[in-house]
């Protein structure tokens, strides 16, 4: 078994009066675009490091056997993933400019039998994702990520 063990930080701070929760590397981001402004630095009300637990890719069954003992609540995670991706699918297909409603009740079984046959096109993807987010941030961010996590995410590509 081999479950994935990454950690995540997570930072708490108040902003216009209302509480928000962030990532440690987005709140340094903040931080440092207010420096730029000459304004003032926002504190953090608190800091924590999280452990964040995935499957593997080898025997993702039995390591989620082993985060989560109880077979309906494996089921309620794998839902919960499967909604999402589906819902991320319906919501891509409805944005494309030639989408066409389908009469009746679109199934998104496709999007899930496509899963395991997909060839991902990262550098489109990637693209997709950044969109017009500012160069520096970006770099700010790739820099805040453990090597490990760098090395994971490129050897996907």
């Amino acid at each position: 078994m081999a479950v994935v063990t990454d950690t995540e930080t997570r930072v708490k701070y108040a902003d216009d009066g209302k509480v928000k929760i962030c990532q440690e590397s987005a709140f340094t981001n903040l931080n440092e675009e207010l420096d730029k402004k000459g304004e003032a630095q926002i504190e953090a009300l608190a800091v924590q490091t999280f452990a964040i637990h995935s499957v593997s890719d080898e025997s993702p069954v039995e390591d989620l056997a082993q985060l989560i003992s109880d077979a309906s609540q494996q089921a309620a995670v794998i839902n919960r993933g499967l909604t999402l991706y589906q819902q991320q699918f319906a919501n891509r297909a409805m944005s494309a400019k030639d989408f066409t409603p389908v009469e009746g009740t679109y199934d998104l079984v496709q999007a899930l039998e496509a899963i395991g046959t997909r060839k991902a096109a990262p550098r489109k993807d990637i693209r997709e994702l950044l969109g017009d987010m500012d160069p520096d941030r970006i770099a700010a961010e790739l820099a805040a990520l453990p090597k490990d996590k760098l090395e994971a995410i490129f050897a996907r590509m």
